[in-house]
């Protein structure tokens, strides 16, 4: 009857254990994803979630890459600064755009591709 006991015990306690840690990893796993939404000329619109340091690039590749319409030099970065203030940033992702106009996404940001209009 004792060592029943003791086995239940220690099956209890590890089971606790075992679910004090997935808890753990789980809101660690959360915090190294960022919600994005991505709109305009891309085949997909709508709200990504991103691991860290994901960039605008990727946001529109999630998106199902941009349409054949889509003005790639004029990408819209839309993020709220740690100021409270709204910031827009226009960002050239064509092939001759620079690399550092290639930005790491923040929580909450929204990316915006533009397209022609006939």
């Amino acid at each position: 009857m004792k060592a029943t006991l003791a086995l239940l015990l220690t099956v209890a306690v590890f089971s606790t254990q075992l679910t004090a840690a997935d808890a753990s990893s789980e809101v660690s796993a959360k915090s190294e994803v960022i919600s994005v939404q991505v709109g305009g000329a891309v085949h997909k619109y709508g709200k990504y979630e991103f691991k860290k340091g994901s960039t605008v690039s990727d946001a529109i590749a999630s998106a199902g890459g941009p349409l054949r319409t889509a003005i790639r030099n004029k990408v819209q970065l839309t993020r709220m600064e740690k100021d409270g203030k709204l910031r827009v940033y226009t960002l050239d992702l064509s092939r001759q755009g620079r690399l550092e106009d290639n930005m790491t996404l923040l929580e909450n940001d929204n990316v915006f591709v533009p397209e022609v209009v006939f």
